[in-house]
Formats: C-alpha cells, structure tokens, sequence
C-alpha cells in the first residue's frame, strides 16, 4: 500500500492501462486513502510526482465511470491534507472541466489552497465561508460531521503552518467568537474547542498536533487492533424494553411502535452513524432512521432469488439493532435459516439486535461478535458453511473506518459456495458510492458464478426523479410537504442485491 503511487505511475502509461488499474484495484485505492497522516506524508512527494506528471492522462479518464470519478476525488482530498497547492489545482480543473459536482464539505475544503492565496488577510477572509458551506454539508449533505470536522481542522492546520502568528491569532480570534455566539453548531465540537487556547507561536508543532488530531477523529490507525472473538452470546435481557417485546408481534412496524413511545429529545448526533451508546438513542435511531432502512432493504429483498438453498446462514454486517436481519426473517420466514451471525462494534446496540432477533425465531442459533469490521476475523464468521451465506449490509459499506481489502479477504477466506450479498446505502457522494460498486466489482472479477439481482443509485437531484421520502413512507400514497420530484427530504439510497459461489480456499 505504500508504494501505491509508484504502481499507479507505472499503470499510468495510457488512459486505457489506467483505467484497468482502477477498475480492478479500488480497494487498494480506497486503503490508502484511509491512510493515517504520517503515511501520507510518507508518500507526499510520489503523490504530487504523479499528478503533475499524469493529470493529463487522468484527465482522460471516461468520469462517466464510478471508479474514474471516486479516485479524482480522492486524489483532491489527499492534495487537500497535505497543502499539495499545485496538485490540487491540477484535479481541480479536472473536475470541472468534466461536470463533476464537489459537495459543500468538498468546496469548503479546498478554499485554503484554490484560488490561490496571496495575502494573510484571504485566509482570515475565507474563514466565514469555510465555516458556512461546512455547516451546510453537515446539515444537508453529509452523513455524519467528521468529514467536515476534518476540512476545518485542516484549515487550521494550514493557517497555522503557512502564516504568520499574527494572522493565525486573527483566525483564533474569529474561531473564539463563533464558538462562543455559537453561529456555527459544528464548532462546538471537542477537538475544535481544545485548540482555542493553544499556543500559536511554533506553526509546525500546532500542524502537528492537528493532523493528529484528526487522525483520532476519522479513527485512522496505520494496523487494525486485533482482538479475541466472543465466546458469550450477548443479549439484553430483564429490561423494561424485554419485557415489552414478549408481548409485541414480530413485526417491524409493531417494534419500531415501542421506539416511537418511548423516544426523547436526544440529539441524535452525526446522522446515527456513531456507534450509539444509550437507551435513548437507540429509540431515537429507531423512529428517525428506522424506516429509511425497511424502505431501501424491502426494494432489495424483493430482488433476491424467491428460494435461497437451505441451510441459509445470515451474516449482519453493522447490524445495528438487527433490523436487516429482522426484515429478512418478515420477508422469507424462519424456515431453511440455521443461524445468524450479528456484527456490531456497540454492545448495547447488538444486545438489543440479538433480542429482536430471537424475537422473531426464539429457536434460532445466535452469535454476537462486538467488533468493528477490521476486527473480524475469519474465527468470527461461520466455518465451511455448507448451504447458503446471507451477507446483509444495511448503511455499513459506504463508511470510512474500514479497509475494504481486509472485509474482502476475511469473507473469501473464511466462506465457501453460495453467498448472497445484500449491499443497501443512501447516497451520499460518489466516493461512498463507489465503495459499494467496487466492493460488488471485485467479486464480479473474480468469481464465474456471479450474478448481479438489483443495482440501483437515487441521488437527491432531479434527474433521479422521486423514489420515497419520510411523508410518503409513513401515511402518504403522494408526497404533500413538496413538489413530486423536487422534494427537499426526499430519500437517497444505493442498492446491490448479487450472488458468487466461492471456491475452498486453497491452503499451504
């Protein structure tokens, strides 16, 4: 992975070469691109080598391809993080000479380095603009707010790297005053606020530390933790909301009833894509996200083949509160599935989903393992299974904290024969989107038997007409709030239903 660039200059050699490279080799792309910042900058000088002398291969690319448009992007988030000004200018002019939109979080991003700064006073000018298309990003566009946390760390990097301490101290000030008028939401946020009295006099050092910083926040590490697989089944058990499901009818709507009543006024950060931590945003996930998930995952469900081949195992993959697997019990019943597997890194969120699945097949064989996707191991997962592996993905393969190489290998070398994979998202930029369609690709590429059931992208631009939205989903046949293919909520989503047999690994 650290000699990427050195690969990608040598793939580089004509459009078409380049083109192969990404179509094949995207989970290495999106690996480094979970780099930690000192890996980046180990590779700082090859990355700008390669784009000054290729951009007009790059250029070239068809964007009309996923892959061709999410490495563009990338490649301007890592001249972004590194203050490549040149570079980043180079992609820039890429992007817009072939249409591609930058997100609000992405603009923001880019005003510290384009158009090019040539006074202290620009950097204190941009300050309001930053912060306004940020807030915008987390409010509209974004799934959670790290990303934009990010950008704006960033910028205080690069003031207090590139300009001198009166003019940092300026930006600091402004900083001060926005979090404590509290004009922008997002400042309040710990690692923004714990920089409102550090000392500005060594730039490098206060680089540093930010850089850091955000490296904790996005959870970049530079090697997965490993950890022991679970041996405990874990439950929730003798709760006030146990008690209540004994006597609830497995079905979503019914459960999803208990959450609705029992809600609060929690403030559901980063859209739930946090790993959750209370009773009370469990409930609170469940009544705002609760039927964004049925709506997309009941679309993919109904592309499945209608007889899977007995004995179905299922695999949660982020199950959250179980709701996939939950869903997929409604949709096809009990019968033929021999046990489900519930990956979750919040253990009272996969408490809960092994409660509501025992709900619905009290009979059934459970295992809970509480980690992150680069935990699992291959020890976590079925062994030689024989029969059917159901892999549900509900709103987990387009986040950042994973590496896509290593999901990959632990289910290819883990799993054997038919596996169904059920991959659902919403849209939320093309290099989220791209991690589900590189993720499918893969298996496309490698394996003979594969078939593809579904494979859907609802943006929230026109030209995607209308697919549902919360009014429409809740009681409404027609969205009343807004115009039919205007409406301002409606719902995104990003959805592959395939099937690949997988061979028995061969082991040496």
């Amino acid at each position: 992975m650290s000699h990427l660039f050195d690969i990608l200059f040598e793939a580089s050699s004509s459009v078409s070469s380049l083109s192969d490279f990404l179509c094949k080799n995207m989970q290495t792309v999106y690996d480094f691109h979970q780099s930690t910042h000192k890996h980046l900058v180990q590779s700082q000088a090859s990355i700008d080598s390669y784009i000054q002398k290729k951009h007009s291969i790059i250029s070239q690319l068809d964007f009309t391809n996923g892959y061709a448009k999410a490495f563009a992007l990338m490649l301007l988030d890592d001249c972004e993080r590194l203050n490549l000004i040149a570079s980043a200018i180079r992609i820039h002019e890429i992007l817009k000479n072939n249409n591609i939109e930058m997100n609000s979080r992405q603009q923001a991003a880019l005003l510290p380095l384009y158009p090019k700064v040539n006074r202290n006073s620009e950097f204190i000018g941009r300050f309001d603009a930053v912060c306004q298309k940020l807030q915008y990003a987390i409010d509209m566009e974004e799934d959670d707010d790290k990303l934009s946390i990010a950008a704006f760390l960033n910028y205080l990097a690069i003031v207090a790297l590139n300009t001198p301490t009166s003019c940092a101290e300026q930006i600091w000030e402004k900083l001060t005053l926005a979090v404590n008028s509290q004009q922008y939401p997002f400042l309040r946020n710990a690692y923004i606020v714990l920089l409102l009295g550090i000392d500005l006099q060594n730039g490098q050092e206060v680089h540093s530390y930010i850089q850091k910083s955000i490296d904790r926040l996005l959870e970049k590490q530079d090697e997965p933790t490993e950890l022991l697989p679970e041996t405990e089944l874990l439950i929730e058990a003798d709760t006030d909301y146990a008690h209540t499901l004994q006597d609830t009818p497995p079905v979503f709507t019914a459960i999803r009833s208990l959450s609705l009543a029992n809600t609060s006024s929690t403030d559901l950060t980063n859209r739930g894509v946090k790993i959750l931590e209370s009773e009370a945003e469990l409930a609170d996930y469940m009544k705002r996200f609760g039927n964004m998930h049925r709506a997309k995952l009941e679309v993919a469900y109904n592309a499945l083949p209608p007889a899977i081949p007995a004995p179905i195992h299922i695999i949660d993959w982020g199950c959250g509160q179980g709701f996939a697997g939950m869903l997929f019990i409604e949709r096809f019943g009990r019968q033929g599935i021999r046990d489900v597997t519930l990956i979750e890194p919040s253990e009272i969120a996969i408490r809960r989903a092994a409660l509501h699945v025992r709900r619905y097949a009290p009979d059934l064989t459970l295992k809970t393992v509480c980690k992150k996707l680069d935990d699992v191991t291959h020890n976590d997962l079925p062994v030689r299974p024989e029969g059917s592996v159901v892999h549900l993905f509900s709103n987990i393969l387009d986040i950042d904290d994973y590496l896509p190489s290593h999901l990959i290998e632990t289910i290819t070398s883990s799993l054997t024969g038919m596996n169904y994979f059920v991959c659902v998202s919403p849209y939320v930029d093309d290099i989220k989107a791209e991690r589900l369609e590189s993720f499918r690709r893969y298996f496309e590429q490698h394996y003979d038997t594969y078939r593809l059931w579904t494979d859907l992208q609802t943006t929230k631009g026109p030209e995607d007409g209308f697919w549902s939205c919360n009014n429409v989903y809740s009681s409404q046949p027609v969205c009343r709030a807004h115009p039919v293919n205007g409406c301002y909520s409606k719902w995104t989503r990003v959805i592959k239903v395939f099937e690949t047999k997988l061979p028995t690994p061969i082991i040496t």
